[in-house]
């Protein structure tokens, strides 16, 4: 019976040390933040393995009734910077390779659980495609309600590692960060990335319900709703047309017109004509950022040869 219970004991002591060392490590603050491990560090790393656990967590804990919703361009706004030119603080939902799908999963969610005032949707038409289904938010919530699900998380695994190696080796803390230079990675962007979202456009169909649907409940809630087309590079612009897209993407803008408020940045102009205000063919950069911010949330003069600005239809 002793030989069986000490070999009990050798079996589960891994499990007791992983355990014991995600609780005092914590890579996503999921049990309180911990001083074991800076914030930058923590944020480098398991921001990016998960980027929905990392910004649901962090809204449970201080939620906020001013949210942006989208994939990483609507991340690249920085919603301290939109706080100080509205004087309300916003809360940036934004996740990297986000779907319309997870903005939509996330909504449900916030909604759930606060009184919203304004919603902003960061969306674009390779994201308003029904073959753009996948959803990492679902896995997110329930791990946040379980910390069972917490402690067995592979991401957590991976950041654990990452964490507790990165000061011995710091490459470890570049998650994500193409090994090419900007020239070779803007080509795959236009060749991989781009082809793979407009070569598999399909019509959104569940999609546009479920934005008339949230449209319906932030109108018989007074909350307001507002869509934010980000520009991308005339690069990828030209990939609408490749793929003969033209008539899909004007059905996309008359559909948000039908939803909400619309600001259109991605369209082609001396702007979006310009390489050096991207980061990357799908990306605009801080000042371009800026500009967008200015606008939306601004007040600035709207300027038909930058955006496109639609009342509700």
């Amino acid at each position: 019976m002793r030989s069986l219970v000490r070999k009990l004991v050798l079996l589960l002591l891994p499990f007791g040390i992983y355990f014991a060392l995600v609780i005092l490590v914590d890579p996503f603050d999921y049990f309180g933040k911990t001083k074991l491990v800076s914030p930058e560090t923590k944020e480098a790393i398991s921001s990016r393995l998960n980027y929905a656990l990392w910004k649901i967590l962090r809204f449970r804990d201080d939620p906020i009734p001013n949210i942006l919703l989208g994939d990483s361009r609507i991340a690249n706004i920085d919603a301290q910077a939109v706080g100080k030119v509205t004087g309300e603080r916003y809360f940036n939902f934004g996740y990297g390779a986000g779907t319309l799908a997870e903005a939509i999963s996330t909504f449900r969610w916030v909604s759930q659980r606060m009184k919203l005032r304004r919603v902003f949707i960061g969306i674009n038409l390779e994201v308003y495609s029904q073959s753009n289904v996948r959803d990492r938010v679902g896995g997110a919530i329930a791990t946040v309600t379980d910390p069972v699900l917490y402690l067995t998380n592979r991401n957590c695994f991976e950041a654990l590692w990452r964490i507790i190696l990165a000061p011995s080796n710091p490459s470890l803390r570049e998650v994500e960060r193409p090994n090419v230079d900007r020239e070779q990675f803007w080509r795959h962007e236009i060749i991989e990335t781009g082809t793979r979202y407009f070569s598999n456009y399909r019509t959104p169909g569940i999609y546009r319900d479920e934005l008339r649907r949230i449209s319906e409940y932030c109108l018989a809630n007074k909350i307001e709703l507002v869509f934010v087309v980000l520009p991308t590079h005339s690069d990828i612009q030209e990939l609408t047309k490749q793929y003969h897209l033209e008539p899909a993407n004007q059905q996309f803008i008359d559909d948000l017109r039908h939803f909400g408020e619309t600001f259109d940045f991605n369209f082609e102009n001396r702007w979006t004509a310009d390489k050096s205000r991207f980061r990357d063919p799908f990306h605009a950069g801080d000042e371009f950022c800026d500009k967008i911010i200015s606008v939306v949330w601004g007040n600035a003069p709207l300027d038909s040869c930058f955006v496109r600005h639609y009342s509700v239809k």
